[in-house]
């Protein structure tokens, strides 16, 4: 049984178009304990993510992360869930502001990123670079907000194989039942994805993997498969 099963039925069952609870409050009621990254992150909540159940059963998650509180919002009838759309695109809710999230993967950042920039000048409120500044879990990509139509519009831009890495992670996250992507899980399988992520990026420079690198993330691999499988058997022995 996975950590976040329970959250089918609750949601399943969830009456009315529009609930708030304290993060403690759907903890007790859902039966399922939050990890710290949703008590932090407002993109925790995103409906793209393996756990957010309540998205298959037409809710949308609005974080409070300041007021330590969730609203969950019927999504009106007909309308398709991002999963089924052709863009993949979420939306989120930091304090009062409704954020939608658009991912492009291409083989040139550098371009649509500049696109982005040349067409959006005056209406770009953040641009946060994760390439030459990777995240601690090895993640990398662009990060762009803008003020669109009153609405802030983030679109993440990366690398098809920085793409593939993320769906990695997403992927490996779901197998383990563990937030990788914030850091938590096994370590072995922490550090493939650091390694796996710099190798990545050499690719993604076009230049030669240097052949140390290319030993270390093989073994890294190795231990992370070992892990995962140890996880996943150890699931299914207790499931």
């Amino acid at each position: 049984m996975g950590k976040y099963d329970p959250w089918d039925t609750f949601f399943r069952d969830l009456e009315g178009d529009e609930q708030r609870f304290t993060f403690e409050e759907l903890e007790t009621l859902a039966q399922v304990e939050l990890p710290p990254s949703a008590h932090t992150y407002a993109e925790w909540w995103s409906r793209t993510h393996y756990h957010a159940i309540w998205d298959r059963h037409g809710w949308k998650a609005s974080p409070r992360i300041a007021e330590g509180a969730v609203i969950f919002r019927r999504r009106p009838a007909g309308q398709m869930s991002p999963s089924q759309e052709s863009v993949d695109a979420v939306e989120l809710s930091l304090d009062a502001d409704a954020v939608l999230v658009g991912c492009v993967a291409t083989k040139r950042t550098s371009v649509m990123v500049g696109r982005i920039q040349q067409q959006w000048e005056r209406q770009i409120r953040r641009h946060d670079g994760y390439v030459a500044r990777p995240q601690s879990s090895g993640y990398r990509g662009h990060h762009i907000v803008a003020n669109r139509d009153g609405r802030l519009i983030e679109i993440q831009v990366r690398t098809e194989n920085q793409h593939t890495w993320a769906e990695s992670v997403e992927s490996i996250s779901r197998a383990v039942g563990q937030e990788l992507k914030w850091g938590v899980g096994p370590t072995e399988i922490l550090d493939y994805y650091v390694l796996l992520g710099g190798v990545v990026d050499v690719v993604d420079r076009r230049m030669d993997i240097p052949e140390e690198a290319l030993l270390r993330v093989n073994a890294a691999q190795e231990l992370a498969k070992r892990h995962i499988l140890e996880i996943v058997r150890g699931g299914r022995s207790n499931g």
